[in-house]
């Protein structure tokens, strides 16, 4: 073994939490240990295995990345009407760029955000926190249909531990099933499947004194009527709470429920101080929002086919085009756009002409007619994204780049873009 360079105050790019306090001891260009990372991460940063990592491919055949970047770029300025999705596990440089290539090509960006959460935003705004005001000063937090404990390992140890706060801290799950999350918590209010919409309005009625029939609330949430009376005190009387909550899908039900929930919150704040925070399963889809606002003015869906941006979920997201048979052409960077698709945008998918970008394998990667490996970020690659509370934090490489990184990658395929529109 060579010698050891020991690295402190390391982030970790591999969940929305960005946990900067790891200690990673490299030896030889490679990582050979690294103390206080969760197991979701360490295996990342030791190194992914030869079937995770991807290798360069054009048509199924090994080729090299200038030539793969070449092809792509070719393909993509041939494409009347490309797609270029995900952005989920990219920096913001890399983000950047992905909105000059969709602009350039007049084609449609989207990303796989939580729209009912940027619908919540626009409609009642939001009332949020730091991780590091949840840490200092939470003694209630309510984990509305979420887990943590399996998506974001170290929050509760960083960001909630026990005995941290000024008082006692509470944590109250409402779920429809149990989950390491709530085994962690201190009660939980177990809700029939599918219910969520119905809860949060159950709680708004009771914040506004409305009167409640016991049975019906019994049967549209699957929780008694004095159990949810107690939550609502219980959050009344907190001297700071947060409702902590997971990333919703795209259904109607779910936005739904992101904007009751932020009415609650907002609700709350005439006898509390209460907040809430989102934990999104991409590493930084909220710095794409943020990216994607700065440069066009929207936060997704966003079409470029007039030469100026515009923005319509409802006619420019990816699922909406690929079921409509629309685009003609698809760039997938750093997601999984095979395993978030509906049936019937899937089999459009698959029959367009397909390329990928990402560090590691997947079933994109696998099925695309160009699939470029990139260097990991936050081990291997640097650049910005964003912590799931907004803010933001650089990333701090430890070892060198087997592949191009997210930024030089697209910065290569862009100049590849212009040199055959000329």
């Amino acid at each position: 073994m060579g010698v050891l360079e020991v690295i402190s105050d390391v982030p970790c790019p591999f969940c929305a939490c960005l946990c900067d306090d790891l200690q990673v001891t490299v030896s030889g260009g490679r990582v050979v240990s690294v103390s206080g990372v969760c197991e979701l991460a360490r295996p990342r940063f030791l190194g992914l295995s030869e079937n995770e990592r991807p290798t360069c491919r054009v048509d199924g055949q090994p080729a090299e990345i200038h030539e793969a970047l070449a092809r792509a770029a070719e393909l993509l300025k041939s494409a009347r009407y490309p797609l270029v999705y995900g952005l989920s596990r990219v920096s913001c440089e890399a983000q950047a760029v992905a909105v000059e290539i969709s602009e350039h090509l007049g084609g449609v960006l989207d990303t796989p955000a939580d729209r009912g959460l940027l619908d919540a935003l626009q409609s009642i705004g939001d009332v949020t926190c730091t991780l590091g005001e949840i840490r200092s000063r939470a003694d209630l937090i309510v984990v509305w249909n979420a887990d943590p404990v399996a998506t974001h390992p170290r929050f509760f140890e960083r960001y909630a531990p026990r005995g941290n706060c000024a008082t006692a801290r509470h944590i109250r799950v409402i779920s429809s099933q149990a989950t390491p999350t709530s085994e962690l918590a201190d009660d939980r209010i177990s809700i029939r499947d599918g219910s969520e919409f119905d809860a949060a309005i159950v709680l708004q009625e009771i914040a506004m004194g409305l009167p409640l029939d016991e049975a019906e609330v019994a049967v549209r949430t699957g929780a008694t009527l004095a159990a949810w009376r107690e939550l609502f005190e219980r959050m009344r009387r907190a001297r700071y709470g947060v409702l902590l909550s997971a990333e919703a899908s795209d259904s109607p039900a779910a936005r739904r429920t992101r904007e009751a929930l932020a009415a609650l919150v907002r609700q709350l704040n005439h006898h509390t101080r209460f907040v809430s925070l989102a934990l999104s399963s991409g590493t930084n889809l909220l710095g794409a929002a943020n990216v994607l606002a700065w440069r066009t003015g929207y936060a997704t869906a966003i079409d470029f086919s007039r030469g100026y941006p515009r923005s319509n979920p409802a006619e420019f997201a990816a699922d909406k085009l690929l079921e409509a048979g629309e685009v003609d052409s698809a760039l997938v960077i750093c997601d999984d756009a095979v395993s978030r698709l509906g049936e019937a945008a899937r089999r459009h998918f698959d029959a367009i002409p397909t390329i990928a970008l990402d560090w590691q394998e997947t079933a994109t990667m696998a099925a695309a007619r160009i699939a470029i490996p990139l260097a990991v970020p936050g081990v291997e690659s640097g650049g910005t994204m964003f912590r799931c509370d907004g803010v933001p934090l650089a990333l701090r490489p430890p070892i060198a780049a087997q592949f191009p990184t997210d930024h030089e990658a697209l910065r290569g395929l862009m100049a590849a873009i212009r040199f055959h529109s000329r």
